[in-house]
């Protein structure tokens, strides 16, 4: 009884070339082995990459090399395809790991102010968010009004004043947050900028939401490629 299972089950995992309307089909599942690839190297900036290439340490031949800039974060370093199944070598890898600005989200006031300083190049419209979130007044998500188009909110004019009046939200902004490596210049691009009301004698809470379509991203994808065609010549760059 065990034999003849065991037979069975042989006969129908034996792999066979069937033919069907012409073509050939395999009976079986078959899975390639591809050649064993390089540990890829990680970086965090575009000068590593320059470095690594100039130090060749690996004995790269750099005109069988392509850097891809895969996003606004991420930049790898390939080689032509190669071997049977024409696979590429991923030698190395740059990603930009800084905290990102979240986007799309509300912040507590505390939170946004300090977000604004620490992640964001100075603009002149950065410079007005700051000055109207830091002068709220305990009144302001009392006061606080919106129609869907217009915000307006109670702020103090100058610091300590006791003189308050309500001002209208700014819309768009324009402002350049740090979204890419630190190597090229940071894109500038236009945002939302929304208040929202809390609790009694809180002030209210910030967001910011995008508002160009993602049309940075390309303008630092451009950014990039430009930075390592000057610093890296040898190497061919797609984008």
């Amino acid at each position: 009884m065990l034999e003849k299972l065991f037979s069975t089950i042989q006969r129908s995992n034996r792999k066979t070339i069937e033919d069907v309307d012409g073509r050939p089909y395999s009976t079986v599942l078959l899975t390639p082995v591809p050649e064993p690839t390089p540990e890829t190297f990680g970086l965090n900036t575009l000068a590593g990459i320059r470095d690594y290439i100039v130090a060749n340490v690996d004995c790269l031949i750099t005109s069988e090399l392509m850097l891809h800039v895969v996003s606004p974060v991420r930049v790898d370093l390939v080689s032509k395809l190669v071997g049977s199944f024409e696979q590429r070598k991923t030698y190395l890898q740059a990603n930009f790991g800084q905290a990102l600005f979240q986007f799309d989200t509300y912040y507590g006031h505390e939170d946004f102010i300090i977000g604004m300083h620490s992640r964001f190049l100075e603009t002149e419209d950065r410079q007005w968010v700051l000055k109207y979130v830091g002068g709220f007044s305990e009144t302001a998500s009392k006061d606080y009004e919106d129609d869907g188009v217009t915000q307006r909110t109670t702020v103090r004019r100058g610091l300590g004043s006791a003189k308050i009046d309500v001002e209208m939200v700014k819309n768009p902004c324009s402002l350049k947050p740090f979204r890419t490596f630190p190597d090229v210049d940071q894109p500038e691009s236009d945002f939302l900028f929304r208040i929202r009301p809390s609790g009694e004698g809180v002030p209210p809470g910030c967001g910011l939401f995008e508002a160009d379509g993602g049309a940075w991203k390309l303008v630092a994808i451009g950014n990039i490629a430009k930075w390592l065609g000057e610093n890296v010549p040898d190497v061919a760059v797609i984008a």
